[in-house]
């Protein structure tokens, strides 16, 4: 993420506040195999 972004949100999930990472997890790994 970019520096001076403050807040992160993926999958409407906070990942990064006040430009620390929050330990939240909200994406999914796309393997070939599950295409």
């Amino acid at each position: 993420y970019p520096e001076g972004i403050p807040y992160v949100l993926v999958n409407g999930v906070l990942t990064i506040e006040n430009g620390e990472h929050t330990g939240a997890l909200a994406g999914k790994v796309l393997r070939k195999t599950d295409l």
